[in-house]
């Protein structure tokens, strides 16, 4: 995908389900954070096959975007960082 994907998520507003498969990296270029919003309907992310080694910053940025989610599944995925985690569980999960 190219880069800056991420930031255009927001503007998404029906989207309930996010399916990610087979990715090595999630966006090139995913804006500062201050610059990303909510997808406001999100309830779902899926990664699959996924292997963000070295994309931390996108990886992260996908979890700021994915804030409403309700649900988060992981299948066979692998390189993730656990600070990531603990980010994403600080900021998604309550």
């Amino acid at each position: 995908m190219d880069g800056g994907w991420l930031a255009a998520l927001s503007f998404c507003f029906n989207i309930k389900t996010l399916k990610l498969r087979s990715c090595k990296s999630i966006d090139s270029n995913p804006r500062l954070d201050e610059h990303l919003g909510l997808c406001p309907m999100l309830q779902e992310l899926h990664l699959e096959r996924c292997h963000p080694r070295g994309d931390q910053k996108s990886t992260k940025s996908l979890f700021l975007i994915c804030g409403n989610v309700r649900d988060i599944v992981l299948h066979n995925c692998w390189g993730f960082q656990d600070h990531l985690f603990a980010f994403a569980f600080a900021s998604i999960c309550r």
